[in-house]
């Protein structure tokens, strides 16, 4: 078995300080079991994950509503597809335009192609359905 520890920035005299980004962890061995050390018929496995990613939080209703509503650059009350692309893009879409166009087809009740107000609770619902966060 191997024990392991996170350590930064390394101390591993081989590796250079440049051969790593800054945000890495290096990971060193400092003791090792021998089999021989283990209780017999057992088996020890550890196993750990370690990400510089932070996880995204999915936001309520309310900070879903006020994202959209930032996006109404004209302030006219009423989202274009336009706005909804931006919209998507800032909430992490690979695809904005496709998923604003999507979206649109979805919320818009009147056929007018703009989200109003009365349409936009539709709007967060269908951010949410999908998994939309900041």
């Amino acid at each position: 078995m191997v024990r392991l520890r996170l350590s930064s920035p390394p101390r591993h005299p081989e590796l250079k300080r440049a051969e790593l980004p800054p945000h890495k962890t290096v990971i060193e061995e400092y003791t090792e079991l021998k089999p021989a050390e283990l209780p017999p018929q057992k088996t020890v496995i550890e196993t750990f994950s370690y990400t510089t990613e932070s996880k995204k939080i999915p936001p309520t209703e309310e900070v879903l509503r006020n994202i959209f509503k930032k996006f109404d650059a004209n302030r006219d009350g009423r989202l274009s597809k336009e706005e909804l692309t931006d919209a998507f893009r800032y909430l992490g879409s690979r695809t904005p335009g496709w998923r604003a166009g999507r979206a649109l087809r979805h919320v818009d009740a009147n056929g007018d192609g703009f989200v109003s107000e009365e349409e936009l609770s539709e709007l967060v619902k269908y951010a949410k359905k999908y998994g939309y966060s900041v």
